[in-house]
């Protein structure tokens, strides 16, 4: 089969039609990132459509230009369009790759040429770029209940691992209250993760 030739046209934002079994969801952060990132560049990453105006790539920046910003329908905007129409099998198979086939990010360019408050504002969340919150750990002296108890009123809570022991200062119990509900398997499974990848200090 002979290779998909795609070219630059100009469509009016409503003449774009969702497809319907799109499979792309964001959250409402995401979509406050992406507002954010079309109200400021525009649509520097053109919408893909079929040849006939179904979208393939870009449901959301047609549903935020629309809904969030406020665009015109009749508003012209850039569309990527291939020389051919594709076949629905071919257009579903796109559209899952377009969202699906996207590369990691080297973290440590990341946090060597970037400002981390930056960064932030343009979407990343502290999670995915590693950051913890500060917390305090105090080397175990065997005094106190340590199990962070609101039975036994206390003010820590105790982690053992191996041959460690340290307490986590926890007066009002919400780290604590976190292990309640966390679950035990992932915890595990996280933990052995970062012993493998010799992540412990």
């Amino acid at each position: 089969m002979a290779e998909i030739i795609w070219h630059n046209e100009k469509r009016a934002i409503r003449e774009l039609i969702p497809y319907e079994a799109n499979p792309r969801q964001i959250t409402d952060k995401q979509a406050k990132d992406l507002k954010a990132s079309l109200a400021k560049f525009g649509i520097a990453d053109p919408i893909i459509i079929n040849t006939d105006n179904m979208i393939i790539g870009g449901h959301q920046r047609k549903k935020i230009l629309e809904t969030l910003l406020g665009y015109d329908p009749d508003f012209q905007i850039d569309v990527r369009v291939p020389d051919r129409e594709l076949s629905i099998d071919e257009a579903r198979e796109l559209n899952v790759r377009l969202n699906k086939n996207v590369a990691e990010w080297d973290f440590d360019t990341l946090a060597n040429s970037f400002e981390l408050d930056d960064l932030l504002d343009w979407g990343f969340s502290e999670e995915e770029l590693g950051i913890h919150p500060d917390i305090d750990f105090d080397e175990f002296d065997g005094e106190g209940d340590g199990g962070g108890s609101r039975m036994m009123n206390g003010d820590k809570v105790r982690v053992v691992l191996g041959a460690l022991m340290f307490d986590i200062p926890d007066p009002d119990h919400s780290i604590y209250k976190l292990t309640e509900e966390a679950d035990e398997d992932d915890v595990r499974e996280k933990l052995l993760s970062l012993i493998a990848m010799g992540e412990l200090p």
